[in-house]
C-alpha cells in the first residue's frame, strides 16, 4: 500500500506534510498548559532541529509555529505576555537619523539633520 502525504509546503526550510501538521496539533492538544516557547523547544527536539553548532533551533521552530497559525493550520495557546522590545524608547543618534533619511532619498532632510 502506498502512503500518500499531502504536502503543505516548505516552511522555515522544512518540508511539511499532513503528518507533521498533525504532529504539531497533537503536541498542542496534549500539552495545553505549555507556553509557545515550551512547544517550540519540544518540537525542535522532537524533529532534531539543530544548528551546525548543535544548538537547538527553538526560535526557528517558534517562527514556523507562527507561520502555521497565520495560515490557519494550527491554533497556538494565547500569548502569556507581550514580547519585549529592547529598542523601544531608545533615542536615535544623528547618524541613524541621517542614514534613514538618506535611504529615503531626501538629501535636503539629511543636510538639515546633520546641521543640527
Amino acid at each position: 500500500m502506498t502512503r500518500v502525504v499531502m504536502e503543505f509546503g516548505i516552511i522555515q526550510g522544512r518540508s511539511l506534510g499532513k503528518t507533521e501538521i498533525e504532529q504539531v496539533r497533537r503536541i498542542i492538544a496534549n500539552h495545553g498548559q505549555w507556553s509557545r516557547r515550551r512547544i517550540s523547544e519540544h518540537l525542535a527536539e522532537l524533529w532534531e532541529w539543530r544548528s551546525a553548532s548543535g544548538q537547538i533551533r527553538d526560535m526557528a521552530a517558534r517562527t514556523l509555529l507562527l507561520k502555521l497559525e497565520a495560515r490557519g493550520w494550527i491554533t497556538l495557546p494565547v500569548e502569556r505576555r507581550a514580547p519585549s522590545n529592547r529598542m523601544k524608547g531608545k533615542a536615535k543618534t544623528p547618524g541613524e537619523v541621517s542614514g534613514e533619511l538618506f535611504a529615503k532619498g531626501d538629501i535636503a532632510e539629511v543636510r538639515r539633520a546633520l546641521a543640527e
